[in-house]
């Protein structure tokens, strides 16, 4: 495998908050990944993983949203935020099934 560029390494660090619920069952769920597999997985594998797929479906995630009404709500409204968040995983189905089938 060819080694990455200074430009293409891993530097930038993205963070996100999750509940105690949710931390638990991402935990399994990459234990689970990793079981079925039989290869060590980490988080941070499925999120790379997860990255690719965004940038593979770009064109398609772009015109989903390109005809979506959404406007995000003040972040003290936590049950407008989880609706906002369940809408983007909505758009990000529909436009996952409309991405070509190959990386």
């Amino acid at each position: 495998m060819a080694k990455k560029s200074d430009e293409e390494r891993l530097t930038k660090a993205k963070r996100v908050l999750v509940t105690p619920v949710e931390e638990a069952e991402l935990t399994k769920l990459v234990a689970n990944i990793a079981a079925e597999l039989g290869t060590p997985v980490k988080l941070s594998h499925l999120q790379r993983a997860c990255l690719r797929l965004l940038h593979h479906a770009t064109p398609q995630i772009l015109a989903v949203a390109r005809a979506a009404e959404l406007q995000r709500p003040p972040n003290r409204d936590h049950d407008a935020i989880t609706d906002f968040e369940e809408y983007l995983a909505h758009l990000l189905l529909v436009a996952f099934k409309q991405a070509p089938h190959t990386l």
